[in-house]
């Protein structure tokens, strides 16, 4: 029997059935805490809702932020965001190599 390989990064056994967890990022904003999130390792799309303590925490999502979503392995298409990732490792743009005049180089508007 060939058993498929989880993409998964970590299975997490509940006594309601086997949980997923995987790294998404956001894509969309949805009224109610709701979130069409993509997952990386599974190439598609998901809608994804705020846990009750990332909620009682106020915690706030945005577009484009890195997220873990709790999936199951049953319905892959719904899953729980159960922390927001801190977005450190995505390269940020450098507004210093900008220049407002490009005729006398110090940035001065004329």
């Amino acid at each position: 029997m060939i058993s498929k390989r989880s993409t998964a990064m970590k299975i997490i056994n509940d006594p309601r059935g086997e949980k997923r967890l995987y790294l998404a990022v956001v894509v969309d904003c949805h009224p109610n805490a709701m979130f069409h999130v993509y997952v990386c390792s599974l190439r598609k799309l998901a809608l994804g809702y705020v846990s009750g303590k990332m909620r009682e925490s106020s915690i706030r999502i945005t577009r484009g932020d890195r997220v873990l979503l709790e999936l199951s392995a049953y319905d892959q298409t719904k899953g729980r965001i159960v922390r927001r990732l801190d977005n450190m490792s995505f390269p940020k743009r450098d507004d210093s190599s900008r220049k407002n005049d490009s005729d006398t180089g110090n940035g001065a508007v004329s």
